[in-house]
């Protein structure tokens, strides 16, 4: 039993490794894009300012952005960039990097449940906020506001694709962690039979010497009388 106990102790502390290993793979995944949409509004920002500073034209600011194809590099299949503006208590979008140009963008009411982002940015917020974009979709986000412009400046991507490659970590995690349990448990089983055989041989002896010994034996147990001598020597009798 105490070996089956201690291999039971073996498989928890397994499973709670890979149940640490798993939380850490999600702080590092979820991190990273953090980082990804921290530094692409940070760096977007500081070019927004650069030209606006230069030709004091917001038509030029967005001709130059609508350019850069590679904005949304490395930002997955839905990151995206926007940009906006308030106007009569609405929220009026000039540009979303995953929209074709001539798409008309509706405006949003300021106080809305959509465009939570933007609406963070353009209370002259800076940091990341998660919540839902103007489509109505969980976002991670990251947030600026460029006071030059009165615009606010969104980083974004869905929190399902943030996600994704911690479920496809864990699912591997848990799949490694399963196959070890298993190949554990049959070297466990290997190893630990012919041990438990040997027991058994042995406490069958055990019990045989004492049925079939031609000399009687049992067993007393005298521990009671120990003490009592033991409380005689503490008080000092020696006879």
């Amino acid at each position: 039993s105490n070996v089956y106990r201690l291999f039971l102790i073996m498989i928890s502390v397994l499973l709670l490794l890979t149940g640490i290993s798993i939380i850490i793979i999600y702080k590092t995944i979820y991190s990273g894009k953090k980082i990804l949409l921290k530094e692409l509004c940070e760096n977007q920002s500081e070019i927004i300012k650069s030209i606006y500073k230069e030709t004091k034209d917001e038509k030029a600011v967005l001709n130059v952005l609508y350019n850069q194809s590679e904005i949304t590099n490395g930002m997955g299949t839905t990151g995206e960039y926007a940009i906006g503006y308030t106007k009569n208590d609405s929220i009026y979008f000039l540009l979303r990097m995953r929209q074709a140009q001539q798409v008309k963008y509706l405006p949003i009411p300021v106080k809305s449940n959509y465009a939570i982002p933007m609406q963070y940015a353009l209370s002259k917020n800076k940091g990341f906020i998660q919540g839902l974009d103007y489509n109505g979709i969980e976002v991670l986000s990251y947030c600026m506001y460029i006071p030059e412009l009165n615009w606010g400046v969104v980083t974004k991507m869905d929190i399902t694709e943030v996600r994704l490659p911690f479920y496809k970590a864990s699912f591997f995690a848990l799949i490694s962690s399963i196959v070890l349990i298993l190949i554990a448990t049959i070297i466990f089983r290997r190893v630990s039979r012919p041990i438990n055989k040997k027991i058994e041989e042995s406490e069958e002896n055990y019990h045989r010497l004492f049925e079939y010994s031609a000399i009687p034996i049992w067993k007393e147990d005298y521990s009671e009388i120990k003490k009592c001598f033991d409380k005689l020597k503490h008080d000092g009798i020696t006879d």
